[in-house]
């Protein structure tokens, strides 16, 4: 669930628009608010795009697992693929 979060924008905005009230509410000078924000929004950025990253990058390893299991080559121990063996025809 957290990971859901983390990868949310809308938690970004949430997270930016806080820092931004309680800086505000501090007294805070805006020159340093917008700093905060613009880093809240930066790490924001990356943590999402690195969660969208894993997430292609699963779909992609799930799809290529499940054609490996549909076509298996087994490998000898001269290097020969499964498929060679059983398409080479013997030599009578």
């Amino acid at each position: 669930m957290q990971e859901t979060k983390l990868g949310s924008r809308k938690f970004w905005a949430f997270a930016a628009s806080v820092a931004m009230s309680a800086l505000v509410l501090f007294g805070t000078d805006a020159d340093t608010i917008t700093k905060v924000v613009a880093l809240v929004g930066a790490i924001g950025s990356c943590v999402v795009y690195m969660f969208a990253e894993a997430s292609v990058d699963a779909a992609r390893e799930k799809r290529d697992h499940k054609i490996s299991q549909r076509n298996p080559v087994i490998q000898t121990k001269d290097g020969i693929d499964y498929h060679d063996l059983v398409l080479r025809k013997p030599n009578i």
